[in-house]
């Protein structure tokens, strides 16, 4: 009986650009994990946090009586942004949901895997990274934030790699398979509720 919103880009449509229904997309993977739950998709493909304030604004404008909003925050816009903007702008969708209403829960996933240095570079993996470390050891020191997930550790394969393998079979990078989509929606409620006993 829970109330998600949930807002991404290109990992968290239910739509590919071409309007095609995406296989498995998260908001069915999240009703069928959680059933009786209703999940309101707010996401659209290479929006990062600075573009997803329309989005969740339009969310909390619609349903402004959830239990959780999952923010996909995305690596979209980490690559024009200072590491220090970036860190802002997650903090300012986390800041906006609980400004709505402070009994909603919010998690955020971190930003995941690449495909390698042929579309990033290893200055730009290290500035995830310290994203990524800031998030799951400090909650990007606010308190906006509820739960974090470790998506990326989730997904990286093999370990070490800064790609995701198997569960990126399209292009290293997108869920297009649903294969990495189950993973992280697993992950997000082992990490909210516990993993099933």
């Amino acid at each position: 009986g829970k109330r998600f919103g949930l807002v991404g880009a290109s990992n968290t449509v239910d739509r590919d650009p071409k309007g095609g229904k995406v296989p498995s997309p998260m908001n069915e993977i999240l009703k069928q994990s959680c059933p009786g739950s209703q999940v309101f998709l707010y996401a659209k493909g290479s929006w990062g946090p600075k573009s997803q304030k329309s989005l969740v604004s339009s969310l909390l404008a619609e349903h402004p009586d959830l239990d959780y909003v999952i923010l996909d925050v995305s690596v979209n816009e980490i690559r024009e942004s200072s590491l220090e903007d970036y860190t802002e702008d997650v903090v300012e969708l986390a800041q906006m949901v609980k400004e709505k209403n402070s009994n909603i829960k919010v998690i955020v996933l971190a930003p995941t895997p690449f495909k390698g240095k042929n579309y990033w570079s290893q200055e730009q993996q290290d500035k995830q990274d310290a994203f990524n470390q800031n998030l799951l050891n400090n909650r990007l020191g606010t308190s906006f934030i509820d739960y974090v997930v470790d998506t990326y550790s989730a997904l990286e394969d093999p370990p070490g790699s800064d790609s995701c393998g198997r569960y990126c079979k399209g292009d290293n990078l997108h869920f297009y398979d649903g294969t990495g989509r189950k993973v992280v929606i697993k992950t997000i409620l082992d990490t909210v509720f516990g993993p099933p006993t």
